[in-house]
């Protein structure tokens, strides 16, 4: 987006979407003026995409070190435990702590790729059907 003033109200009105909705619209208003956007906006998007779903899923913190991620749930995640339990077994080193934080290790290191499959963990986990969203 050539003009600053543009670009950060896009920006602004990406940070504030509230829902699948409000992010269906920004990205569809984004490519109807810009064009196709840059891997740089495709991943803002996605971020948005995963900080809906952790907001209904009840994640406080993702963090990522190297390989390993830890995920900490809020005392009233909407997580389904025997999901949850399915894949810590299915993956190797992968442990639920006491204190609500999931940790796994995460090979991928595109952003597209972390951010996409720390969504679709969340999707899988959740304890009841959340709606797909856009990025």
């Amino acid at each position: 987006i050539p003009q600053e003033n543009h670009r950060l109200r896009m920006y602004k009105r990406v940070a504030g979407v509230e829902n699948e909705a409000q992010l269906s619209d920004v990205t569809g208003e984004l490519r109807d003026r810009y064009g196709e956007p840059p891997a740089a906006v495709q991943s803002l998007l996605q971020y948005a995409a995963l900080k809906l779903v952790c907001q209904r899923v009840g994640v406080s913190q993702i963090e990522r070190r190297r390989d390993l991620v830890s995920i900490r749930f809020t005392e009233a995640a909407d997580i389904d435990p025997a999901k949850l339990a399915q894949f810590v077994a299915a993956n190797k080193g992968a442990q639920f702590t006491p204190q609500g934080m999931l940790k796994f290790a995460m090979k991928a290191t595109r952003a597209e790729d972390i951010l996409n499959g720390l969504r679709d963990l969340l999707t899988q986990i959740a304890a009841e059907e959340l709606p797909a969203t856009s990025g």
